[in-house]
């Protein structure tokens, strides 16, 4: 499984927050499945979707304004 950039990870990770199923997301950013169930689970990337690392991205969306 090659690793994915932190954007698309975190992309992920929000849409899975706003509840979209995992097989549209997986299909939306050009991933596996089984990618989308490890980033969802915590078992790939805690270091971009942990709860002081989602604090991080998102003042810094807010700030620089970036989506």
């Amino acid at each position: 499984m090659r690793p994915h950039d932190p954007e698309t990870v975190f992309a992920v990770y929000v849409a899975l927050l706003q509840h979209i199923p995992q097989k549209e997301i997986a299909a939306r950013h050009g991933i596996s499945l089984g990618s989308v169930s490890n980033i969802n689970r915590g078992r790939r990337h805690p270091e971009i979707t942990s709860v002081p690392s989602l604090n991080a991205a998102l003042a810094t969306m807010a700030c620089t304004g970036t989506p």
